[in-house]
């Protein structure tokens, strides 16, 4: 039964109160018997004394001295019991009084309200407040008529409540940080609560009196903190999306720049063509062209892949003013009649370590940021020059450091970049521009470009008067090897007749494959799956010397369809080819399988190179 007037006290005093009682009771009765004792053995001497004294008389009627120190006694035994009736009084008043302050304290733990349970050091449960009873109803009912040990309660034991009692019990205090509570008494609806708790003792003289069980309701704030995070989530995802849209705009920008310049170029050579003012040597420039650009719009996709950490930078020893030089023609067609570029290239320029395709990319992405900024026309120069820093000088360059640099620089003569948002361009797509214009892949990006080139980027600008941006790259020192323009031998393209199939399900690059392959010599034969390709091997009896199949085919992917064919035909050649993000993935899983790999885009004079040199290896093998 759960004592509901004065557990603690009852507790902490009731023993104390007992053994005053039993002290006072003691004394009463020690001091009648030692009175009775004295007057008995007072009786005694008197009658050996005297003679002329019977004992009998010495009780009744003993001389005047020994009656006055009987009664002396007697009066002793009075003033003891009036002391111990005063302290039984006393004892009284007191016990009303704590009676009184027991009442308060109660009232004070019942008007709480948080859940509060008071447990005895054995663990007996000897009190609950209201609060209590209303979050833990199945328990209160538990403990209503009888008194109830903790390890009673299979809840206790669940959720370590029994252990913490003990702790307490050695005068620690336990904090237990998610209790879940589901009451399931009969009918009533069952309810899922969680709590926090907290168990600690009561202590006088080191020594545990009582132990106090506090509880925490966290439910609400458990909700909250979920609702918070599933908005959180959703802002997550919400910017995200607009990360996504900004990325598209900005990828859409670039190809559109690209496609341009390659639609322009065509355009210009067949507008020549049916002038009839063209001439081999300035059609053969404006296809150079025309692939070139397609090239860069290739760099492009790389620098996606680069931006989602899915591919991995090809560093070499590179020319920064040949880059630059290559790039000019293609920059002038991007720019309007209005705006003049020129560049101011230092011959001597040192070498440098680099990416090439992403360097490229840096700068088409600072001059299209220039052009943008020059509305109403101007000038963009394009300079390189050699730095080298001392310790002295590099404190006078922003993040620099004492080396050899090359120097690249991008002017304009445009807007400017205002002073309060100077220190926000580098940020993930940042910017001042609408959307449908386009921001490429943002300098945040170009900015990551020069620091994976272990180098760094220092912007000036004034309002009205443009911007310069210079890049700062460790100079490498060494030799440029320049490849020499591969000069297309038909002997090393040509084929034989060989039959060929060409798995692609887009259609584009199917009908360029197949038209190249055709127009080399080949028989060939396409399909757009790899049920499709396996249907002419089954149905036709066909026999092909060599698959070229991409990779991500819908249905069955290539290397399954290699697998097939390779399991039918072990003397078969076969090339895959993929374009994805994954390449490299890819590429180490299609070699360790044995089968050959090719990078999309790929150019046709290498792939029909490729596809010559394995049917010649096959030959040779089946001739020895």
């Amino acid at each position: 039964m759960i004592v509901l007037s004065g557990a603690v006290i009852d507790h902490c005093q009731n023993k104390n109160n007992l053994a005053k009682r039993e002290t006072q009771r003691s004394i009463l009765k020690v001091g009648f018997i030692l009175s009775l004792v004295y007057w008995f053995l007072a009786a005694t001497r008197d009658s050996l004394l005297h003679s002329d004294i019977t004992f009998a008389e010495s009780i009744a009627t003993p001389p005047v001295i020994y009656f006055w120190m009987r009664i002396l006694g007697i009066f002793m035994i009075m003033l003891l019991s009036l002391f111990a009736h005063s302290s039984i009084i006393n004892l009284e008043k007191e016990k009303a009084e704590i009676e009184k302050e027991k009442n308060h304290v109660f009232q004070i733990i019942n008007q709480m309200v948080f859940p509060i349970q008071l447990i005895s050091p054995d663990g007996v449960i000897l009190q609950v407040n209201n609060s209590f009873k209303k979050n833990f109803p199945s328990i209160a009912e538990m403990c209503k008529d009888r008194i109830v040990h903790i390890s009673e309660i299979q809840f206790y034991k669940d959720n370590n409540i029994v252990d913490a009692v003990i702790k307490a019990k050695r005068n620690r205090t336990v904090f237990i940080p998610r209790i879940v509570f589901e009451n399931s008494l009969p009918g009533t609806a069952p309810e899922r609560r969680i709590y926090e708790t907290t168990v600690f003792p009561i202590t006088n003289n080191q020594k545990c009196w009582v132990i106090i069980a506090i509880w925490t309701d966290i439910t609400d704030k458990i909700d909250t903190e979920n609702q918070k995070e599933e908005m959180r989530s959703q802002l997550l995802k919400a910017q995200k999306m607009e990360a996504i849209g900004n990325l598209a705009g900005g990828i859409a920008h670039d190809f559109n720049n690209l496609i341009t310049a390659i639609q322009g170029t065509a355009e210009l050579a067949i507008m020549d063509i049916n002038e009839k003012k063209s001439d081999i040597v300035s059609l053969k420039s404006d296809l150079k062209d025309v692939i070139n650009a397609s090239k860069r719009a290739a760099d492009l996709t790389n620098q996606l892949l680069l931006f989602s950490r899915r591919r991995i930078m090809g560093f070499n020893t590179i020319q920064i003013n040949d880059t630059i030089i290559s790039l000019m023609k293609i920059i002038k067609r991007l720019l309007a009649e209005n705006i003049s570029i020129k560049s101011k290239l230092n011959p001597s320029l040192w070498t440098i370590n680099g990416d090439e395709g992403t360097l490229e990319q840096v700068i088409m992405n600072l001059v299209v940021n220039a052009k943008d900024a020059m509305p109403e026309g101007g000038e963009i120069v394009i300079s390189t020059e050699n730095i080298a820093l001392t310790q002295e000088t590099a404190v006078l360059i922003p993040e620099a450091r004492p080396g050899k640099f090359i120097c690249l620089t991008v002017s304009d003569t445009g807007t400017g970049i205002p002073e309060n948002i100077m220190e926000n361009i580098f940020e993930p797509f940042f910017t001042t521009k609408e959307a449908k214009n386009g921001t490429g892949l943002g300098l945040s990006v170009a900015y990551g470009i020069i620091q994976q080139h272990k180098g760094w980027i220092n912007v000036y600008s004034e309002k009205g008067l443009g911007t310069i941006f210079k890049i700062y790259i460790p100079a490498s020192g060494k030799e440029v090897s320049y490849k020499k323009d591969e000069k297309i031998d038909l002997i090393e393209t040509k084929g034989y007749g060989e039959k060929i199939l060409v798995v692609e399900d887009d259609e584009n690059v199917r009908l360029t494959a197949v038209r190249a392959l055709r127009r080399s010599g080949y028989i060939v034969t396409s399909a757009m799956s790899a049920e499709d390709a396996l249907n002419f091997f089954i149905n036709n009896k066909s026999n092909f010397d060599l698959v070229l199949s991409d990779v991500v085919l819908p249905g069955k992917s290539g290397i399954e369809l290699a697998h097939n064919l390779k399991k039918r035909f072990p003397e078969m050649e076969i090339i895959l080819g993929s374009g994805y993000t994954d390449a490299e993935k890819i590429r180490t899983e299609v070699t360790n399988k044995g089968f050959a790999f090719i990078q999309k885009p790929y150019e046709i004079f290498s792939l029909l190179k490729t596809i010559r040199q394995m049917l010649k290896e096959k030959q040779e093998k089946t001739t020895v």
